[in-house]
């Protein structure tokens, strides 16, 4: 909750990565749920950003994302 991504704060970035990669690694996994906050402040080139790494969940049948 509260993901928060925006390139101006590359550990958020990284958080993401490694939260997707651990929820990728593992089978056990049914439901995404992304809540709170996607970015900072709303910009284009957040939501850009926050699509790009939702993009990478492989199990996008079962992601939801309520902002």
């Amino acid at each position: 909750s509260d993901i928060h991504v925006s390139p101006s704060n590359p550990q958020k970035i990284t958080t993401a990565e490694r939260a997707i990669d651990e929820i990728n690694n593992n089978p056990e996994v049914d439901l995404v749920v992304v809540s709170g906050d996607l970015n900072n402040h709303g910009s284009r080139e957040e939501f850009v950003l926050a699509k790009r790494l939702y993009e990478r969940i492989k199990k996008a049948k079962n992601v939801l994302i309520l902002t």
